[in-house]
């Protein structure tokens, strides 16, 4: 396959994660590539190959016996180009190295050029393999493969922010329900998070993951997010300044739905009990055709304010007020003060 069919194979599987073996496969191709893998190295680690690179991967994660060397040794930068093998390792090195000879000889998967192709939040790496026969990545193998990088890179930043974008889309159908919510990998990292959530009291980033400042609603946390599948109930998370706690519901989000067509989700929602209730105003007078004083009596006592206070703040007799009350209940439907209470605060949620 010819280098420009094969970008705009990669391209495509941005946009269709579910065609990156193939797209993959068409990458090695153009470059004279046994195989080739493009891993995420920041913390949700997810890794893509081509088709036929899938059984050395399923055997390296999975049934791997000597210890990768090249972890640790290898890390490419966005200011170089692509790094071969003799860069990180003479040939001495090579040719004892058990992760080398013991797990790559067999495989026949022997030589590498490894490049990064996007940083910072998303640190994004493709290597391309070669077999025995092929031999190491020259110099004019190199100048390909850099010349490739750039339409790579391009396409990679365009993957990473596809992929917030979407997380954060979705997130933002939460804010419209005023509730916070957070997108979490299967370690409980923070992928993303909408304008709701706050931390500092109560809820904290821990390096990354989702953590408490109380350490039994620490353990708490982090034990409903390692069984987010079933989790054993939502988790209170209480908050140094006094105020009600948050709520913390754990959704399972599975592979296919929403924000990843591939991998499990979860979404943390966080309801805070001291958040306003009360629903927008135009919402709640024409939803029951209130009036506008009757409307202010309904807003005040969402509030919190009792029928006193509530007409106090409204310059009214408590009086008057108890005829506007008892309005507001027939035209909710209400038999007691407190039922019309909860479903007014039930707007809220709209």
């Amino acid at each position: 396959m010819q280098p420009e069919q094969a970008i705009s194979s990669f391209a495509s599987a941005v946009l269709a994660p579910q065609s990156w073996p193939d797209a993959l496969e068409s990458v090695a191709g153009a470059c004279h590539a046994t195989m080739v893998t493009v891993v995420n190295t920041s913390r949700r680690g997810e890794l893509n190959c081509s088709r036929n690179a899938r059984p050395a991967i399923d055997l390296y994660l999975h049934g791997r016996e000597v210890p990768d060397s090249r972890i640790g040794r290898v890390k490419p930068t966005l200011a170089e180009g692509f790094r071969t093998d003799y860069d990180d390792f003479s040939p001495h090195e090579i040719a004892h190295d058990p992760y080398y000879q013991e797990f790559l000889a067999p495989l026949d998967v022997r030589w590498h050029a490894t490049a990064a192709l996007t940083d910072f939040d998303e640190r994004i790496v493709i290597s391309f393999k070669r077999s025995a026969r092929q031999g190491p990545f020259e110099r004019h193998d190199l100048h390909t493969l850099n010349q490739l990088r750039h339409h790579l890179r391009a396409a990679a930043r365009q993957s990473a922010v596809w992929v917030r974008s979407h997380f954060e889309g979705e997130l933002s159908a939460f804010s419209r329900l005023r509730r916070g919510a957070l997108w979490l990998d299967e370690q409980g990292h923070i992928l993303a998070k909408n304008a709701r959530v706050e931390f500092g009291d109560g809820l904290l980033c821990d390096g990354g993951r989702l953590s408490a400042a109380h350490a039994d609603d620490r353990s708490a946390l982090a034990q409903a997010i390692s069984h987010w599948h079933s989790p054993p109930g939502p988790v209170i998370v209480r908050r140094p300044s006094g105020k009600r706690p948050y709520i913390v519901d754990l959704i399972d989000v599975p592979a296919g739905d929403m924000a990843d067509p591939k991998r499990t989700r979860c979404i943390a929602l966080v309801n805070d009990l001291d958040a306003a209730t009360q629903p927008a105003r135009d919402t709640l007078q024409r939803s029951f055709a209130l009036t506008p004083r009757e409307t202010d009596l309904a807003l005040a006592l969402c509030r919190g304010a009792t029928l006193h206070e509530a007409a106090a703040q409204l310059q009214i007799s408590e009086l008057h007020a108890r005829q506007r009350l008892k309005a507001l209940m027939a035209k909710t439907g209400s038999a007691r003060q407190s039922d019309m209470l909860v479903l007014l605060a039930r707007l809220n949620q709209l």
